[in-house]
């Protein structure tokens, strides 16, 4: 199992234990604490999660839902404490939000060429692998936007806009290094992307409190994957069950 290790996984689970530890002796503020220990909760998912897979043959429906469950599970804190569905109307937060995610969208539209080019986004897929990782890719964007948006930026409110979102955008972005798929999907811009788009995010959810709002952000940024998706399922040629979500190899 520890072959399927990354080195920086470890570091980073490593290093959370630490600060956890740290903060639970001093008990300083509860919200940090609960910042931290999700975090790390997460993190432990991300490192460990996959190895489980290859231990134990379940279905990869059931394996998103294990793996995105620390991040969705924080949705029972948020209304436990009323830190969202308390939606502010801010119109030209919205605005601005659509505006410069559509912006950031346009700005990848040459590695979304290239990427739709490669020979796996060439192979059809059937109805049942459409739907299945249509769902894991729904369910990613929102569980990663009740953990990385709504649940880090409300215990971060208190720090003001800067510090919440900053920090928000900022593990929102180290989370998808820490993928194991990392290296073979991503490039050093495209985690300056996705730190941006975590940063449009936060100051929108900041100013509305809108979980739906972020979600429908998150979504927008995705599009091209989930165009690449539908176009695969409605190609004309051979039909292959071709995993297009895997996390774990």
């Amino acid at each position: 199992m520890c072959k399927y290790i990354h080195l920086r996984q470890i570091i980073t689970v490593a290093i959370l234990l630490n600060i956890l530890v740290f903060y639970s002796i001093l008990f300083l503020k509860d919200a940090i604490f609960m910042g931290i220990f999700g975090l790390f909760c997460v993190v432990l998912n991300i490192c460990f999660v996959p190895s489980l897979k290859r231990e134990f043959e379940y279905s990869d429906i059931i394996h998103a839902f294990i793996y995105y469950f620390t991040m969705y599970i924080w949705i029972v804190y948020l209304i436990e404490n009323n830190l969202i569905f308390k939606i502010h109307f801010q119109m030209n937060a919205r605005v601005i939000g659509i505006v410069t995610t559509c912006f950031l969208l346009i700005l990848r539209a040459a590695d979304i060429k290239n990427i739709a080019r490669s020979p796996i986004n060439k192979i059809a897929i059937a109805k049942n692998q459409f739907v299945k990782e249509f769902v894991i890719s729904f369910l990613a964007v929102v569980s990663e936007e009740i953990f990385f948006t709504a649940f880090l930026i409300n215990i971060l409110h208190g720090y003001g806009i800067i510090v919440s979102v900053f920090l928000s955008g900022l593990v929102f972005s180290f989370s998808h290094y820490l993928n194991r798929w990392s290296s073979s999907m991503f490039k050093l811009k495209d985690y300056y992307f996705i730190f941006v788009l975590g940063i449009i995010k936060g100051v929108v959810f900041y100013y509305t409190n809108d979980l739906f709002f972020s979600i429908f952000l998150h979504v927008i940024y995705n599009s091209s994957d989930f165009y690449l998706l539908l176009k695969k399922f409605l190609l004309n040629g051979k039909i292959d069950n071709v995993v297009l979500f895997n996390d774990y190899e």
